[in-house]
């Protein structure tokens, strides 16, 4: 028996050097496979980093933009009310010019020296001694300038309707010259 006792002790311990070599290399297994997963980890967590950075910057660049955008569109309302008010002082004074140079306008601009009117208040006498023929219309005034009734078509001598012709027209040039840096 004791050649029995031999077989199986060096089967027995084949068996064991062999579960060992193969525990060994399962064992090396594993830690090649915790590496490569441990590079892919890093790796994976390197790349949200990135594209975190990356969407952090263009958000941040998006927030600035915006801004400057806002501040542009303030600045350009700022500019916009000051044309206005420059705009608003003009017609105010075109509305004061005194008797005689009224008069001159609507000599000017008058299709017919009998023709029909609505003028500001308080022209009336100025206008009637420099063009006797004309007609003013009395249930009517205009705040400014004059019109000028021919059949069915009134021309529009305002200084509201004039200036806003001429604010069309040279709004861009007026903020030039008011804005200029």
């Amino acid at each position: 028996m004791s050649g029995l006792v031999k077989i199986l002790d060096k089967i027995n311990s084949e068996a064991k050097s062999e579960a060992d070599r193969l525990a060994k290399e399962s064992l090396a297994k594993v830690e090649t496979i915790k590496e490569q997963n441990q590079e892919k980890i890093t790796k994976e967590i390197a790349k949200i980093e990135e594209t975190r950075l990356k969407e952090r910057k263009l958000l941040e660049d998006r927030i600035i933009s915006n801004g400057e955008l806002d501040a542009r569109n303030i600045v350009l309302a700022k500019k916009q009310d000051i044309l206005s008010e420059v705009y608003n002082e003009v017609l105010e004074e075109l509305t004061k010019i005194d008797d005689n140079d009224y008069v001159d306008f609507v000599k000017r601009k008058i299709s017919k020296e009998d023709g029909v009117v609505v003028l500001q208040e308080g022209r009336k006498e100025a206008v009637l001694k420099a063009l006797p023929k004309v007609t003013v219309i009395e249930d009517k005034v205009v705040s400014s300038g004059f019109i000028e009734e021919l059949d069915s078509i009134e021309n529009n001598y305002t200084f509201e309707a004039l200036l806003h012709i001429e604010r069309d027209e040279s709004q861009m040039e007026l903020a030039k010259i008011l804005f200029e840096k």
